[in-house]
């Protein structure tokens, strides 16, 4: 578990990417949806500490992000880390089912940090992601998925609703995903 302060963290990792970067790009930043599953281990944070970085230098837009595993605090994590770098307002989605609170960095960050969300009363990553969607002009957007493949499944299934015409298979897209290494069969 991370017991140091977000501050600290997002410090640490942060002036890695400093290196490659610091003018703002003249092209118009690139739309990003995060989808995540924030806290099981330290690439999430990773991922969003460098969005962020990226964000602050006109490089992306942070649309969105959305949480796939489920810990019942990680929106509430991810709005800590959101608000320290001054976007509080990023929609938080997450998996329908919220059942687990383990001992990593989340609940450390719910529990000593403040945060605005309302956790038991975030929306579906799938709302999220179909509102930004919907919101964004045609293949303007890019996900990157760090994680479970859940919400992107959900989000392809999803119908037409009362928020766009179209099924989450049309207003998909394009994504990058990056999952961790499986051990060979043996």
């Amino acid at each position: 578990m991370i017991h140091a302060k977000p501050a600290l963290v997002c410090t640490l990792i942060a002036p890695l990417f400093l290196l490659s970067s610091t003018t703002v790009n003249a092209n118009p930043p690139v739309r990003i949806i995060l989808d995540t599953d924030f806290g099981d281990d330290g690439d999430d944070l990773a991922a969003l500490v460098v969005l962020h970085h990226l964000a602050d230098i006109g490089e992306v837009e942070l649309l969105a992000i959305g949480q796939s595993n489920s810990r019942w605090d990680a929106p509430g994590a991810i709005d800590v880390i959101n608000s320290y770098y001054g976007r509080p307002d990023i929609p938080i989605g997450q998996v329908d089912h919220k059942t687990h609170e383990g001992d990593q960095y989340p609940s450390f960050l719910v529990k000593n940090y403040k945060y605005d969300l309302d956790l038991k009363n975030v929306p579906s990553a799938v709302e999220v992601y179909r509102r930004a969607l919907a919101n964004a002009p045609d293949k303007s957007v890019k996900f990157v998925v760090v994680g479970f493949k859940s919400n992107m499944r959900d989000l392809l299934k999803s119908k037409p609703d009362a928020i766009s015409p179209l099924s989450g298979g049309l207003q998909l897209t394009s994504f990058v995903a990056f999952s961790k290494p499986r051990e060979p069969r043996r």
